[in-house]
């Protein structure tokens, strides 16, 4: 018995070359859990976005009964978010570069800091899981590695550290 499409679509896995990656204003790490997408964004293209990742320390808890009853893990403080954007250089694309370039006040980070949405979107550009990374700021900017003998792309990367990253599984 064949499958219908919307079974197929409900069933197969998700391809993971489609996503496109929106940039938004920081305004602070309260405001910007609220909502971030009730601001105008831009998006910008990547080839690859890796670090995806969320975790916290643990600690473990010891009482007196812990002899008898074994010790009790606590969930601890969450973790930095370390992200890395990929994407092949273009003539007079200078966002990267501009970015990592910000000055902003010595004592505030603010003007550095920028909200991403990572959108993982259908053949039609309808949105499926997205992860909003808050407060993600550029920590290292590598060029391509030239080599005379190679016939490549050269491709430009950013590394990120943010405060924190969450999925909605229905945007």
């Amino acid at each position: 018995m064949a499958l219908s499409v919307d079974q197929i679509k409900a069933s197969y896995p998700l391809p993971n070359y489609q996503f496109r990656v929106e940039l938004y204003p920081y305004i602070g790490s309260i405001a910007a859990m609220i909502s971030v997408t009730a601001f105008s964004h831009d998006t910008w293209s990547f080839s690859e976005v890796s670090g995806l990742d969320s975790s916290f320390d643990h600690q473990v808890y010891r009482d007196g009964l812990s002899f008898m009853l074994g010790v009790e893990l606590l969930r601890g403080i969450r973790q930095p978010v370390t992200l890395t954007l990929r994407r092949g250089m273009v003539r007079d694309r200078k966002q990267l570069g501009a970015w990592m370039q910000t000055q902003g006040l010595p004592w505030s980070n603010v003007e550095r800091k920028k909200n991403l949405r990572i959108v993982q979107v259908d053949e039609l550009g309808n949105p499926l899981i997205a992860w909003t990374v808050i407060g993600a700021m550029p920590v290292k900017l590598h060029g391509p590695n030239f080599k005379a003998s190679d016939n490549e792309v050269a491709i430009e990367s950013i590394e990120l550290v943010a405060e924190r990253l969450d999925v909605d599984y229905n945007p």
